[in-house]
């Protein structure tokens, strides 16, 4: 079997495969991103607020009804 190549074409395919493991650590790195991002609020803001930052705000629409 002959297998004829372009000129360039080489090149055109090192740059191909350059252009997915760019796409691929991107693509990886939004991924664990994500995955330390979520597993960061579950582990360091899972904690109970204080009671006082659960009150109510004075700009909330709630609270223009009470008197």
């Amino acid at each position: 079997m002959i297998l004829v190549a372009f000129p360039g074409s080489e090149q055109l395919a090192a740059f191909g495969v350059k252009c997915l493991a760019v796409a691929g650590g991107f693509l990886a790195g939004y991924a664990i991103g994500g995955v330390g991002a979520w597993a960061l609020d579950k582990w360091a803001f899972a904690k109970k607020s204080p009671d006082v930052l659960k009150k109510q705000s004075v700009f909330s629409p709630a609270s223009r009804w009470r008197c």
